[in-house]
């Protein structure tokens, strides 16, 4: 752990972490399988009894492709394993990074957390975290996470995307910035509930949707804002 080794922000990394690899390991086995079936490909290729009748030519070409497919399969495999082992390398720290948040964050989430926590929500089952507090917010899912300051918050609400039925209970997240910028995430059933939680410590954003409400984030985000916080 670069960072922390003890903590809320020890705890938090690792949480971001363990939602990374929950994501990641469904595409690390998918193309674990793509890899594996390239070469099983090539092997029947090599000892079937077309094999002799292949030309230099047609060797060389096929050996350029299984080397060009396995090395890029191979490649995308070793970021993904990468991802989940260090945060660094991880888009949610980049875009972290990028703000010029990371020494700030760093150095202020164990007090924050500590002394001005203001929303904690957890659903183990969907495996969401949030924290909220007077400085950060902090959204962490294996369906997404980010770390942004409260203040940017200026919208939020909940849908259900196209194609999706109540029953399905796949209700999305959906977060607005001050800069423009939008975060989305499948919460589930615990979007509402979400919401809610942040009703009562955050009175000052702007909650549901409507077109007035999209057309006025699109021209001007802080114009959400009912209130100082």
């Amino acid at each position: 752990m670069p960072y922390f080794t003890t903590g809320w922000g020890r705890i938090i990394i690792e949480a971001i972490q363990k939602a990374i690899r929950e994501s990641n390991i469904s595409v690390v086995f998918i193309l674990a399988g793509i890899l594996i079936a390239v070469v099983a490909i090539f092997c029947c290729l090599i000892f079937s009894p077309a094999a002799k009748s292949y030309t230099k030519v047609q060797w060389i070409i096929i050996l350029a492709l299984v080397a060009v497919i396995s090395i890029t399969i191979s490649i995308f495999l070793a970021r993904k394993i990468m991802d989940s082992l260090d945060i660094k390398r991880s888009k949610v720290w980049q875009d972290l990074r990028k703000r010029g948040y990371e020494n700030d964050f760093i150095s202020s989430i164990d007090y924050e957390i500590n002394h001005n926590l203001l929303v904690k929500f957890e659903d183990k089952n969907y495996k969401l975290h949030l924290f909220v507090t007077r400085a950060w917010f902090i959204f962490i899912s294996r369906n997404g996470s980010t770390i942004r300051k409260t203040e940017e918050v200026v919208w939020m609400y909940s849908k259900m995307p196209q194609g999706v039925t109540f029953d399905n209970g796949k209700d999305m997240l959906i977060i607005g910035f001050r800069d423009g910028s939008v975060f989305n995430n499948y919460c589930f059933l615990s979007c509402a509930k979400i919401i809610a939680a942040c009703k009562n410590k955050l009175p000052n954003i702007s909650y549901g949707y409507s077109e007035e409400m999209e057309n006025l984030f699109n021209k001007n985000p802080e114009a959400l804002i009912k209130k100082s916080f």
